[in-house]
């Protein structure tokens, strides 16, 4: 963990085969409510793809910021990527009536919001 360049408390996940880095996602805490964090910028390489390697990216960020005290997990997902809606549904996350942005990070016009329990 660590202070970023935006001064977030924040950490990255990734994933390895091989040796070489396939994909990782960005955490954060929301600096005005620590018991909930966001997540972003799941990237897994093509060629990966449809191996529970952006599944178990997640779950091991779930698994670090509930130790330190997290109680919600938030993400946002463009209404039109199919393969990262059923992704998540598949994570137990749900959409959420919040609105509000965490640590300014801004939505799109086609942005969801989903939150999930940690």
């Amino acid at each position: 963990m660590r202070r970023d360049p935006f001064g977030f408390t924040s950490f990255y996940v990734f994933a390895l085969v091989g040796g070489k880095i396939v994909g990782f996602a960005y955490f954060c805490r929301d600096e005005s409510d620590a018991a909930r964090w966001y997540y972003g910028d799941l990237i897994v390489h093509k060629k990966c793809r449809r191996r529970g390697i952006a599944a178990g990216i997640v779950g091991q960020g779930v698994r670090a910021i509930k130790e330190r005290g997290a109680m919600k997990l938030f993400t946002h997902i463009d209404g039109g990527n199919e393969a990262s809606l059923a992704l998540h549904e598949k994570l137990s996350f749900v959409r959420s009536e919040r609105k509000e942005q965490i640590n300014g990070f801004r939505l799109g016009d086609r942005d969801i919001i989903f939150e999930r329990a940690v």
